[in-house]
């Protein structure tokens, strides 16, 4: 019996799918320069605590971005926001 039963638990440690993080994504104008947007990518919700988040543009990763470092939730998982200055177009 007890054989089987850590069997049952490394199945399930093995094979369950965590639950994707929600990712939001918003705009807002910068404090400094109203001709300007600060562009945030919020990710919270994931778990293990390892992530790598880049925001992009035509696929570019945008190394001047700013982030927040990786922070914790109340539920044991985690959070992390990053943000970029943008020009407002047209």
């Amino acid at each position: 019996m007890k054989k089987f039963l850590i069997t049952v638990l490394i199945s399930l440690l093995l094979f369950s799918a965590p639950d994707s993080p929600d990712v939001y994504i918003f705009a807002r104008k910068a404090p400094d320069d109203h001709s300007k947007l600060v562009l945030i990518c919020l990710n919270t919700g994931f778990y293990p605590r390892d992530i790598e988040m880049n925001i992009r543009l035509n696929r570019i990763n945008i190394e001047s971005q700013t982030s927040s470092g990786i922070r914790p939730n109340d539920d044991e998982t985690f959070q992390m926001r990053s943000s970029e200055n943008a020009t407002k177009t047209a």
